[in-house]
């Protein structure tokens, strides 16, 4: 969407509102949408990456970066990742997305820096193959 609803903009307001992060680049949430939060008095800021792969990243780096727990799910479709949620909320752990068969160079830059130590895999070996492992 290139806009806020009604009801977004009514429901920030009456929470008070005052900071968002934004993630994802601007083809996830348009420059508009940043412009009109920023127009309402919001400070704004965006965690973003070159493709799904970087901003999971940058999520990971951004909020969970003394975290020793991470979950590893399948980045081309989002069935694993969304049901390991609450899994990662009790663990306080991100969740990095990969490909089938292969670690993202930027994924392996940022568990190479990080301190994760206990990785939990969703999905069958379909979803995230043995050779990520």
């Amino acid at each position: 969407a290139n806009s806020l609803s009604p009801e977004t903009k009514t429901a920030m307001i009456q929470f008070g509102i005052k900071e968002i992060d934004i993630i994802g680049g601007e083809l996830a949430v348009s420059k508009a949408v940043e412009s009109e939060l920023q127009a309402m008095g919001i400070s704004v800021s965006r965690i973003s990456g070159a493709s799904r792969f970087a901003t999971s990243s940058a999520i990971a780096g951004t909020y969970f970066a003394a975290s020793e727990n991470a979950i590893v799910s399948n980045g081309q479709g989002f069935v694993d990742a969304l049901a390991a949620v609450p899994l990662a909320v009790k663990q306080n752990a991100p969740i990095l997305l990969v490909e089938k068969d292969s670690l993202p160079v930027v994924m392996s830059n940022y568990l190479g820096s990080s301190i994760i130590k206990n990785i939990t895999i969703t999905g069958g070996e379909l979803a995230v193959s043995t050779t990520v492992k």
